[in-house]
C-alpha cells in the first residue's frame, strides 16, 4: 500500500523553500495547500484538512490553536515594515490577527521608534498577499511583510520602514499532538533536514534560484531571493528554542491589550 501523502497548510511566500525541495527530492509523498489569514488557518485545521501547518509561534498559544503542537523551527525570512506615502500622517496599520504573530513584531518595533499603540489603529485583513492589497488600494498605511511581497511592494512605490524579526522566531511547524512522536513525523523532519542539507550544497544557490522560478517567481526575482531566502534557512537551527519562543510571548501579553481596531 502506498504511503498517504502528508498534507500541509501554509502561508504563501518563499519562506517554503525548504518545503517545496522537499517535493522535488521527493524525500515523501506530501501535497501543498495555501491559506488567506491566520484565522482561516486555524478554522481549517480544527476541521482535521491539514497534518503538518507552518505558522508564527504565538499563533499556537491562542485558544484556538488547542491540540496543535510546535515540533520544528524555521523562518520566514526577513520582516519588514512597509509604507506608503501617506505614513506617518495617516496611521492605519494592516495586519492579519491584531492580537498575534507578525503584528505583534509590528508593534513592537513601532514602539520603540516613537509610535506606541495609541497613536495607530489597526485592522485584520488576512495574510500578506492580502496586506499589501491593503496598501496599495489605499486602505492602509502601513504592514509588515515578507519575500517577495516586500520586494513587490517596493515595485508598488512604497517603502521600508524597519526590519522587525530580529532577535525573535518567526516560523514553526506544528502538528496535532496526535502525531506528535510518531514514525510519520520523524519522517518527515528528516525530510526536512535533507531539504537543507541539499540548500547546504548548492554552492551560490543557483539550483535555488531554479526552485524559485519554477513556483511562480520571474528570473530576476528568484535569481536576487534565492541567496537571500537560502542563508536565512541555513541559518536557523531546527530545534524549538523555548526561550526565543517565551520572549515573544512576552510581546504578545504586552501589546495584545493595547491595540484600537480602526
Amino acid at each position: 500500500m502506498a504511503e498517504p501523502a502528508v498534507r500541509l497548510l501554509v502561508f504563501p511566500g518563499v519562506h517554503n523553500l525548504p518545503l517545496w525541495l522537499m517535493q522535488d527530492l521527493g524525500v515523501l509523498p506530501m501535497s501543498i495547500a495555501y491559506t488567506t489569514g491566520r484565522d482561516a488557518l486555524f478554522e481549517d485545521l480544527g476541521q482535521d484538512r491539514a497534518d503538518i501547518t507552518f505558522a508564527a509561534p504565538d499563533n499556537f498559544l491562542m485558544d484556538d490553536a488547542v491540540g496543535w503542537e510546535p515540533f520544528l523551527n524555521a523562518t520566514v525570512g526577513p520582516l519588514r515594515l512597509m509604507a506608503s506615502p501617506r505614513w506617518p500622517a495617516s496611521r492605519r496599520v494592516a495586519v492579519d490577527n491584531p492580537r498575534s504573530g507578525y503584528a505583534v513584531l509590528g508593534y513592537h518595533y513601532l514602539n520603540q521608534h516613537g509610535f506606541p499603540p495609541p497613536t495607530y489603529t489597526c485592522r485584520g485583513f488576512g495574510g500578506t498577499p492580502a496586506r499589501l492589497q491593503a496598501l496599495a488600494s489605499g486602505e492602509a498605511d502601513l504592514a509588515v511583510l515578507a519575500e517577495p511581497y516586500t520586494t513587490w511592494a517596493r515595485q508598488q512605490g512604497l517603502w521600508e520602514v524597519g526590519r522587525v524579526d530580529t532577535g525573535f522566531p518567526t516560523l514553526v511547524g506544528a502538528c496535532p499532538q496526535g502525531l506528535a512522536g510518531t514514525k510519520a513525523l520523524h519522517r518527515f523532519i528528516e525530510g526536512y533536514r535533507t531539504a537543507l542539507a541539499w540548500l547546504r550544497q548548492d554552492t551560490g544557490f543557483g539550483k535555488t534560484a531554479q526552485t524559485l522560478l519554477r513556483h511562480g517567481l520571474d528570473r530576476d526575482l528568484s535569481a536576487r531571493l534565492a541567496p537571500v531566502m537560502g542563508a536565512e534557512c541555513l541559518r536557523q537551527p531546527t530545534t524549538i528554542d523555548p526561550a526565543a519562543i517565551h520572549r515573544l510571548a512576552t510581546l504578545t501579553s504586552r501589546y495584545g491589550g493595547l491595540i484600537r481596531d480602526g
